[in-house]
């Protein structure tokens, strides 16, 4: 699979994969510990997930767990938030997330007809 590049991971594993040849799941340091949730597409193309998301989210994809035939991928993320105290004694909470990517269809133009009812 490869891992993802300048994060220093020398680990990943898939999780799912989709009748396309995506492959989602984690790329880390080492086996068992949080990373990066990616997608590699069927090209060849590894994609760290957190590259879709706006930056100032708070948010950080830990992990990519599952992928359906319309792209949709379902990860788990880690939420922080200095004004949400945790059980562990940091901040944020833990949460599913689910991934929807813009579809960009090109719609052809209608044809005008004279005289028609459409």
């Amino acid at each position: 699979l490869g891992v993802l590049p300048d994060l220093g991971h020398t680990y990943s594993i898939a999780t799912d994969i989709n009748n396309h040849g995506d492959i989602v799941g984690v790329s880390a340091t080492q086996a068992g510990t949080y990373g990066r949730a990616f997608l590699l597409t069927k090209d060849g193309t590894m994609l760290d997930l957190n590259s879709v998301i706006p930056p100032d989210s708070g948010w950080t994809l830990n992990s990519a767990i599952r992928i359906n035939d319309s792209g949709q991928i379902l990860c788990e993320g880690a939420w922080a938030h200095h004004e949400f105290p945790n059980a562990n004694g940091g901040y944020g909470f833990t949460a599913a997330c689910l991934l929807t990517p813009e579809l960009h269809i090109p719609f052809p133009r209608p044809e005008q007809r004279i005289g028609d009812r459409y």
